[in-house]
């Protein structure tokens, strides 16, 4: 079983409207061709088998605190969430949010904190294989490269489209 998520920035009004098909195909899979192309842009971030755990790192380390709710939406994904396709966007003003909390979230101390809240979590969705050092490294790199996505973002006005792929 895997589970990877996308997430890209985008102009936001390149996004207003379109159909969830059509706002899919803006985000590229791992052999697309310009998935390279968009990802050394930092334009496109992809978690391979780390889905969720973004977000559970998000909830553990905000849990009880003043950020706790922007977490919340950070790990649900995009209000306007297509089931069918597994996309949604991230509007500008919410990029902006998120990135405000992301730039102080002490993401390499929250890894080591809730470590084994992130092992229970993978086991919760279905994952087999156990949360080893690798993976802990990989949820942690992800966290900062989806840090680094939504403060560039937020730079810019832009608007961030979340995909997934099972």
């Amino acid at each position: 079983m895997g589970v990877d998520i996308f997430w890209r920035r985008i102009p936001e009004q390149a996004v207003r409207g379109l159909p969830p098909k059509e706002l899919s195909d803006l985000v590229p899979y791992w052999f697309d061709e310009d998935f390279a192309t968009l990802r050394e842009a930092g334009l496109l971030v992809a978690g391979e088998d780390t889905c969720g755990l973004v977000g559970a790192l998000f909830l553990h380390g905000t849990a009880g605190g003043p950020h706790a709710g922007l977490a919340k939406w950070l790990a649900a994904g995009p209000p306007q969430w297509d089931d069918d396709h597994a996309v949604g966007a991230l509007s500008a003003d919410f990029v902006r949010r998120a990135a405000d909390f992301l730039a102080e979230a002490p993401i390499d101390d929250w890894v080591v904190e809730h470590r084994e809240a992130l092992a229970a979590a993978a086991r919760s969705m279905g994952y087999r294989r156990p949360f080893d050092d690798e993976w802990c490294d990989q949820v942690r790199r992800d966290a900062h490269e989806l840090a680094a996505l939504f403060l560039a973002a937020a730079e810019r006005g832009e608007a961030v489209i979340e995909k997934i792929a099972a």
